[in-house]
C-alpha cells in the first residue's frame, strides 16, 4: 500500500465525495492525489476515506467530508490552528 501512496497527501478512498477535499487543496495550494480502492484493505474497515499526510500517518479518516475541508487541510498543514470542533478529527 505504502508503494501507492505519493509524497503528498493522499485520499484514499472506497466510499465518499472526494470533490469537497480536490477543490480545498486546490484552492489552498496543497498537493493531492486520490487514490480509488475498489473495496476496503481490512474488510472491517469502518471509513470510506481516508486522509494521509505526507509523512504517511493518517490525518483524517471518515465517511464524508467534514463541513470545512479547508481549515482540515489548514490545520494539518499548520497554516491554522485547529479549532475545537476541527480538533475531534484531526489526529
Amino acid at each position: 500500500m505504502f508503494d501507492r501512496l505519493g509524497r503528498e497527501f493522499t485520499l484514499v478512498r472506497t466510499t465518499g465525495d472526494a470533490a469537497p477535499f480536490v477543490a480545498a487543496a486546490g484552492r489552498l495550494g496543497v498537493p493531492l492525489t486520490v487514490l480509488d480502492l475498489e473495496e476496503p484493505i481490512l474488510h472491517d474497515e469502518p471509513r470510506g476515506m481516508v486522509l494521509v499526510r505526507p509523512d504517511l500517518y493518517v490525518g483524517w479518516s471518515g465517511h464524508s467530508a467534514p463541513a470545512d475541508v479547508d481549515a482540515l487541510f489548514e490545520a494539518l498543514t499548520g497554516t491554522r490552528v485547529p479549532s475545537p470542533s476541527l480538533s475531534a478529527t484531526v489526529t
